[in-house]
Parts: structure tokens; C-alpha cells; sequence
């Protein structure tokens, strides 16, 4: 017969061995743990840096020159090059003999200009009679009769300067920048030679014209200086903006992607009655006349300044 015999208790000593390794191996766990956290977290911090240089870059443009601004794209809905320009313009053709007989003769038009109508109609005449323009700015200057409002509202698709070279196009499609300098220099200062093609032939000859990345914010401040201005940079604060122009002092902002373009547009801000803000946009006679609240355009100012004279 066998006789039962109990298992040895194990040692206090073997107990407390046991128990070591066991905390060691807790301790490693939770390294290994805080470590993949650490390392995860690093990755994530990195891979949104990443998204943001880039969505930066592509708004901001060419990262030498991040201080400019064009009206290459300038509205919402701007397909400038690459996308199907005349296709659209087929589209409105049906509805417009004008619009037919240019896409007819497609090949006398630049594709900036072609873009320009299918985006925006108000430009159909301009670019109608681009094949017959004169050389030259139409020197016939400003008169009395453009001097309507306190700041007059001046297209940079008028006539008299559109078809300019400005930068790498015409100041049909890349002249905001000085189109809204001339505004707030002839409403000042009533000087009817500061038209947008002399102001653009001054910042050309000044350097403030960059190819492919249309005007140095530098105009927007030295530049006025030449014509007598003083530029004083302002934050984006609502207050602020009311208080200069009730004291009659004009504000140009540049604009990033929204309401107003899809890239950089300078536009000019003049009034401001029961709420709203009164904006000359030099490429849309149809926003000029619009009335807009703050809040409808506050996330896409970059910059903005106000204007007096010397």
C-alpha cells in the first residue's frame, strides 16, 4: 500500500525569486509598451508634417516668393490650365453667338484668356476683341467719369490696360495687385495718371511684378509710399478693419483660396454699412455689388492694410 505524501511547500526564498523575475518581466513589458507609444506617436507627428508642407506649399505657391499674390484662378470655380476649357465654352456657346464665333476661331485666343470667359462671362467683350487690340496702352487715360464712389472700382480686364503684359500674362489675369493699388491711390488722392496700367508698369519697372507668382506684397506698402500713400499693416481683427474705414481709410487685403479665388487675390474693402462690408473686386463686377459679413470672408484674408495719405 502507498502511502500519500504531501508536496514540499516552496522556500520563502524560491517565493520571492519567483516573484522578481516576474516583476522584471512586468517592467520590461510596460518599456516595450511605451516605447511603441513613443515611436507610433513620432510617426503620426511626422506623417502630418508632412500633409501640411505640402497642402502649404500648394496654396502659398513657389516657397521663394511666399509673399505675392495673382489673380491666375479667381473664383471658386476656376479651372485654369489642364482641365476642359473650350469644352466649357461649347457649353455656353449654345446660349451665346458671341461666345460660338470665338470658340470657332479657339486658335486666335490664348488659353488663359479662353479660360478667363468660361469662368467668367462678364469678360466676354474683352476677350472678343483680343484679336483686334491696339498696341499700346490706351493711353486715353482716366477721366472724371471713372471716378465714381470714393474708391472707384476698376477692372483689370478694362480696354484700356487688360491686354498688357504683366508678369508672365496679360494684367487681364495677373494684375489684382496693382488694379487695387490704382483704386485706393486715385480715390485718395484723386492723381488720374495712376491708372492700373501705369501702377502696373511701376511695379514692373520696381520689382515688385514676380513671374508666375504675380505682386509682391512690397507694393502693397513701399510701393504706395512712391505714390504718396502710408501702408499700415493691420491684424485681422473686425474692430479694427470698421474703425479705419470710418476714419476714410481704404483697406486692400490679399485673399487666399475661398470666396474670392482659388490661389492669392488682392481686393479692396471701402465701406462698411449696417453690418456689412462694401469690397471692390478688380476681376467681378458682380461681387463689387455684393455685401459681405465678416465672417463670410475673415479665414481667407493672409494679409491686409490700410491706407492714407501722407
Amino acid at each position: 500500500m502507498m502511502r500519500y505524501t504531501e508536496p514540499e511547500k516552496p522556500s520563502e526564498n524560491h517565493e520571492r525569486q519567483v516573484t522578481g523575475v516576474k516583476r522584471k518581466m512586468s517592467r520590461r513589458r510596460r518599456r516595450r509598451c511605451v516605447m511603441r507609444i513613443i515611436l507610433a506617436a513620432i510617426l503620426i507627428f511626422g506623417i502630418g508634417y508632412a500633409v501640411l508642407s505640402v497642402i502649404e506649399t500648394s496654396e502659398t505657391g513657389d516657397s521663394s516668393v511666399p509673399q505675392s499674390g495673382e489673380t491666375r484662378n479667381d473664383s471658386p470655380s476656376n479651372p485654369f490650365y489642364g482641365n476642359d476649357t473650350l469644352g466649357r465654352l461649347k457649353a455656353l456657346a449654345g446660349e451665346n453667338n458671341a461666345i460660338e464665333a470665338i470658340v470657332g476661331n479657339a486658335d486666335a485666343y490664348p488659353e488663359s484668356l479662353l479660360a478667363l470667359l468660361a469662368d467668367n462671362q462678364e469678360t466676354l467683350s474683352f476677350v472678343q476683341d483680343y484679336p483686334t487690340r491696339s498696341s499700346g496702352i490706351n493711353s486715353s487715360g482716366l477721366t472724371q467719369d471713372d471716378l465714381i464712389g470714393e474708391i472707384p472700382l476698376f477692372l483689370q480686364w478694362d480696354k484700356r490696360w487688360g491686354y498688357e503684359e504683366y508678369g508672365n500674362d496679360m494684367l487681364a489675369i495677373t494684375g489684382c495687385g496693382p488694379t487695387s493699388l490704382s483704386m485706393v491711390i486715385v480715390g485718395l488722392t484723386g492723381d488720374l495718371t495712376a491708372d492700373p496700367g501705369a501702377v502696373a508698369a511701376f511695379s514692373q519697372a520696381n520689382g515688385y511684378c514676380v513671374d508666375g507668382n504675380g505682386t509682391d506684397w512690397g507694393l502693397m506698402t513701399l510701393g504706395a509710399e512712391s505714390y504718396g500713400l502710408t501702408a499700415t499693416e493691420l491684424p485681422l481683427w473686425e474692430n479694427n478693419i470698421i474703425e479705419q474705414l470710418q476714419n476714410g481709410h481704404p483697406v486692400i487685403c490679399i485673399m487666399g483660396p475661398g470666396v474670392f479665388t482659388t490661389t492669392g487675390h488682392f481686393i479692396v474693402i471701402y465701406g462698411y454699412e449696417n453690418g456689412e462690408f462694401l469690397i471692390n473686386d478688380s476681376n467681378s463686377i458682380a461681387r463689387s455689388k455684393q455685401r459681405w459679413t465678416y465672417a463670410s470672408f475673415e479665414n481667407q484674408v493672409r494679409n491686409l492694410w490700410a491706407y492714407s495719405i501722407n
